[in-house]
C-alpha cells in the first residue's frame, strides 16, 4: 500500500522560494500540510509464555521519497500519531492489554523524538475489538527522516493470550511541515 502524501513537494517548494526571493511576494513562510496519513500491518504474535507478560511489535511507516527533502531543507514539523490495533484470529479484543507504549525510531536506527504514544486502560473500559491509542503530544517528524521510512516501536503489556493471535497495526500521523522562506 502506497501511502498518498503532498507528492508535489519536489515542484512546489523550489517554486515558492524563487516566488519569494524574486518578485519580492513577502512570502515569509512555506507549509506543508498531510491531513492524514496511514499505513496497516499484519502482525502475528506468538503465545505468551507466562500470564502477566510483554510483546513489542515494529511496523514501518513509509513515507514518500519527497519527505526526505525536508530535512535538508529546513523544514520543522507538528505531526500527531495515532496507533490501533484491530483483533484478527485468535484474539476478539483487547481488554487483555493493560498499557501501551510507542516510540518512534528512524530508518536508520535512530530518532530523538521517544514515546509518542501512551496507554493505560481505564477498568471501566468495555471490550472492543479495537483499541485506539492517540499520541498526546505534537512531535518534529524531521528530524528522524532519512530514506524515507519511520519505524514504530510498539510494546504492550498484560495478561497476554498463551495462544498464538494476529492483529493488525494501524499506525497513522497528520500534521503540517514548515520552513522559513526568506530566513527571518
Amino acid at each position: 500500500m502506497k501511502p498518498v502524501f503532498s507528492s508535489s513537494i519536489a515542484h512546489l517548494l523550489p517554486a515558492l522560494i524563487v516566488c519569494s526571493f524574486t518578485c519580492g511576494c513577502g512570502l515569509m513562510f512555506a507549509e506543508i500540510e498531510e491531513p492524514k496519513l496511514c499505513e496497516t500491518t499484519a502482525v502475528e504474535i506468538p503465545a505468551a509464555t507466562a500470564a502477566r507478560s510483554s510483546r513489542t511489535v515494529v511496523t514501518d511507516l513509509n513515507l514518500p521519497s519527497e519527505v526526505n527533502a525536508l530535512k535538508d531543507l529546513g523544514f520543522t514539523s507538528d505531526f500527531k500519531f495515532s496507533i490501533q490495533f484491530e483483533a484478527k484470529e485468535g484474539v476478539r479484543d483487547f481488554n487483555f492489554i493493560d498499557s501501551a507504549t510507542a516510540h518512534i525510531a528512524g530508518d536508520e536506527g535512530w530518532c530523538p523524538i521517544g514515546e509518542v504514544v501512551r496507554f493505560e486502560r481505564a477498568s471501566s473500559a468495555p471490550a472492543e475489538a479495537s483499541l485506539i491509542m492517540p499520541s498526546g503530544d505534537s512531535v518534529d517528524l524531521v528530524t528522524c527522516l532519512g530514506r524515507g521510512n519511520l519505524k514504530v516501536e510498539t510494546t504492550f503489556a498484560g495478561n497476554l493470550p498463551t495462544t498464538a493471535w494476529s492483529m493488525d497495526v494501524k499506525v497513522c500521523l497528520s500534521g503540517k511541515a514548515r520552513i522559513d522562506v526568506n530566513g527571518k
